[in-house]
């Protein structure tokens, strides 16, 4: 009987960064997605997330300052 060799990252993961960089986007080393996360537990691609938000604050705002589109709110009073 032959033994099947299916991973996911050669049947899901390469395939997949083959098809973005098809159609435009930029693939990062390890190293480089480490240094943009900040450390090997992050998450977030913090520049690439801080630019986003911003983005979105400035549009959600009507290109107003985005410094008050995520400010923190007291939390609503409880029906007394």
């Amino acid at each position: 009987m032959t033994d099947l060799a299916i991973s996911e990252a050669g049947s899901v993961q390469f395939p997949m960064v083959r098809h973005a960089e098809e159609i435009g986007w930029t693939p990062l080393t390890p190293d480089d997605a480490r240094t943009k996360r900040g450390s090997e537990a992050a998450m977030f691609l913090r520049d690439e997330l801080e630019g986003a938000i911003a983005r979105f604050c400035n549009s959600a705002m009507s290109g107003n300052p985005t410094s008050g589109c995520f400010s923190r709110r007291p939390p609503k009073n409880p029906k007394s």
